[in-house]
């Protein structure tokens, strides 16, 4: 009786463990059967500030797409951010391939509720398989409570992509 109840224990737990994967996994939908979203990764928050004083809203470089390749892949890494603490509790992210026209959509898991305190983002990092040496766009998305930037970027795929551009957002600028 009790190895039938420590074999369903670990049945149990092992179904958990792999729903917890899924539930934080990163999907890819795709046309092309050899495109994939091949990893993607992300920091975070590293420091915190909580906002002071008067503010105005303007628009201004968010921070820097950075195109590459690498192993084969496109990699994409999305630096230099600072957004809400909600950013916390994770990104989820997805890619899609249509014709020439690349779709990454990089979505934070927590869009009710907004955190007291601002943060500088960790390097968003996604990566890429499947791209042939093309001329493509990349329609890149990303959301959190506070902030819902596109950015569009043409560029030709090679082993030598190497490209930077800015990422525009609405900036809240604090003056005490």
């Amino acid at each position: 009786m009790k190895s039938r109840i420590i074999i369903s224990r670990a049945i149990l737990f092992t179904l958990s463990a792999a729903a917890a994967i899924a539930a934080v996994a990163c999907t890819s939908m795709f046309e092309d059967k050899d495109f994939g979203l091949a990893s993607f990764s992300f920091k975070g928050c590293i420091s915190t500030k909580a906002p002071e004083g008067d503010y105005t809203v303007e628009k201004s470089m968010a921070g820097t797409l950075h195109l590459q390749s690498k192993n084969g892949n496109l990699r994409i890494t999305l630096s230099g951010l600072t957004d809400n603490c909600s950013i916390k509790e994770g990104f989820d992210c997805r890619a899609i391939m249509e014709g020439s026209f690349i779709y990454v959509y990089v979505t934070g898991k927590e869009l009710e509720m907004s955190a007291n305190c601002i943060c500088n983002v960790g390097d968003i990092v996604t990566e890429l398989s499947g791209l042939q040496n093309d001329e493509y766009k990349l329609i890149y998305n990303y959301k959190s409570t506070h902030m819902d930037i596109t950015q569009e970027v043409k560029f030709n795929y090679s082993s030598l992509l190497n490209k930077k551009v800015d990422f525009e957002r609405t900036m809240y600028l604090v003056y005490d």
